[in-house]
Parts: C-alpha cells; structure tokens; sequence
C-alpha cells in the first residue's frame, strides 16, 4: 500500500512538474548523450533546459519549439540548442476552428443555419482524417529535410546559422550548437553598445549573403519586387489607409510614388539568398555573438531587405542617421 501511495505522490509531482516547466519530455540526457558525448565517450551528467521564447503572430500555430540546453560533462559543459518541429499542429488547429464552427451551425441558440451541412460532415469517411495527416507529415518531413540540407550547407561558412550536430528525420528533432537564450531584441533595448552589436550582425548577414552562389541553386524564389508590383503594393496601402479615414490629395500620392524610385532600382538587383524573417525577434545571443535560432526561410531574393528589415526595426531603436550608417 506505500508503494501506491508513493507511486501517486510521484505521479501527482510530475504533473505539478510538467504544467510548471512546459515542453516536450524527449527533450533529456538520453537524447543529448547519443548525439554529445565528453572525451571518454560519455553522456551528460545533468542538462538545464529553458524554452526559448518565441515571436509568433496572433493565431499562428506552434509548430516549431526551441529548447536551449546547458549540459554538463565530466570535462566541461556545452550550450546547445533542440529543434522540434510538430507537424500536424497547424492541421489540428485548422480542426479545432472547424468544430467550433460546427458547433455553432448545431447549436440552435446561436442562431445556426447550417445543421445540414455540420451533418453530412459526420456521414464522412473516417479514415480521410488519417489519409490528411499522413500526407500532412509527408510534406512537412520533406520540407524539414530541405531547411536541414541547408543548414548542412551554410554551416560550412561558419556564419549566422549554428553548426548541425545531429536531425531525427523520424521524429523532428534537430539538434545544432548553442545560441543562448538572450533574444537580440531585449538584448538591444539595455544596451549602450547597441551598434557595435548591430554591425557585427549585419557582418555576418553579409558573409552570408557572399556565400549565395553555393547555396543558391537550391533556394525558392521569393516573392519578387518588380516595379508593378511595388507599386500595386503601396496603392493598397494607401487604400487601406483611406479606409480608416486618412485622406491624402492626388499630389500627395503623386509624390509616395516618386520617392518609391530608390526602392524600385534597389529590387532590380540580382538576386541572391535572403532571410525571410530579419527583424532582431529572430536572433539569439551567446558569447556576444548573435545567431539565427530558426534556420528556415532563407529564399532567393534582393539580399539587401534583410539587412533593411533588421536595423529599421522599431525594436533597434536607431536614429535615421544610425540607420544609415
């Protein structure tokens, strides 16, 4: 009967554990030690493992958690950082906003008028769901496979990405070098150093952006910039900016659009790799050096917008003159 009651109190602690420090439970000394091991061929004797704090936009799926690892070995310890990547999270999601809409077409105090529809929904195959998810997984593991193929290949310069150490194609994990777990953007807004930080940033940015004809044969294009749609896009804008009640006169858009002709001459520039996401929310820094923490998003485009996207963010905080410098 003791047993019992300690198997419930030890049951009872890891639960009161598990809702305190959230993440995934593969994340252990196992896991590290068949990748990382000291000189005498041994695992870690204890690891310290703190998520990484994330930007994700209002309602964007979880897919991709960081975990930053501080393991201790007999002859030292190493700083390195977990990559799971779930798969289904974004088809789970879509499903949950699925069935509370159902829910509301059934429901008959909501004033529903789809019961019909949310019906016929339930008179579906069940095993289409299951045929979803495998396809779903199919994709998202070869989309996995290409980003670690690239990181494979970026890691040879030594700039900005972390160095790969090992990836579970089987179970999403990748695990590279460490990056900390100080975000740029916090980092930068206590700094009185900030552009010596910055430059080091946009060095490294640029030393990548040199190593694009190795990589950029098996880069996607982007979005692209031609002259059509910059303009298209900025009109839209300025729509939308009408809409909330901002007027502007005929020669006030007359002149946006002239000022627009720097940007255009910029976008015909030939391509080369670009980040997607530049803003400083997806930099950590260990050691004083800043390094990508997701090493997805790296399209052939006009190199120099990343750059652009980084150090005019509002988060920066740099003056029009610092900016350009």
């Amino acid at each position: 009967m003791t047993f019992l009651y300690v198997l419930a109190a030890a049951a009872t602690a890891a639960i009161v554990w598990r809702i305190a420090h959230p993440g995934d439970m593969r994340v252990n000394r196992v896991l590290i030690g068949r990748y990382v091991k000291d000189s005498q061929g041994r695992g870690p004797k204890r690891i310290d493992i703190a998520k990484l704090p994330m930007d994700l936009k209002p309602g964007e799926p979880e897919e991709r958690v960081f975990f930053d690892v501080n393991a201790e070995f007999a002859d030292g310890r190493r700083d390195l950082l977990v990559q799971i990547f779930y798969p289904l999270e974004a088809l789970q999601q879509k499903r949950e906003q699925e069935k509370r809409s159902n829910a509301e077409s059934i429901d008959p105090m909501a004033g529903g008028t789809h019961m019909g529809d949310a019906l016929s929904h339930l008179k579906e195959d069940p095993f289409k769901d299951l045929t979803k998810e495998e396809k779903v997984v199919e994709q998202k593991r070869a989309m996995i496979s290409s980003e670690v193929d690239l990181l494979k290949s970026v890691g040879q310069y030594g700039v900005l990405f972390p160095k790969l150490i090992s990836h579970d194609s089987k179970r999403f994990i990748t695990l590279t070098e460490g990056v900390g777990r100080e975000r740029l953007d916090d980092l930068l807004r206590g700094s009185s150093n900030k552009v010596e930080l910055l430059m080091r940033v946009v060095t490294d940015i640029a030393r990548f952006h040199d190593c694009g004809s190795s990589i950029r044969f098996s880069l996607e294009p982007g979005v692209g910039h031609s002259e059509q749609q910059i303009k298209k896009g900025l009109t839209g804008s300025l729509e939308a900016w009408g809409v909330t009640g901002v007027r502007f006169e005929q020669t006030e858009a007359l002149e946006v659009m002239d000022a627009l002709q720097p940007i255009i001459a910029t976008s015909q520039i030939e391509p080369g790799p670009r980040l997607v996401d530049g803003s400083p929310r997806a930099y950590f820094v260990h050691e004083g050096i800043a390094r990508r923490v997701n090493w997805s998003g790296v399209r052939l485009d006009v190199s120099s917008f990343d750059v652009v996207e980084l150090v005019c963010d509002p988060a920066v905080g740099l003056g029009p003159e610092q900016e350009l410098a």
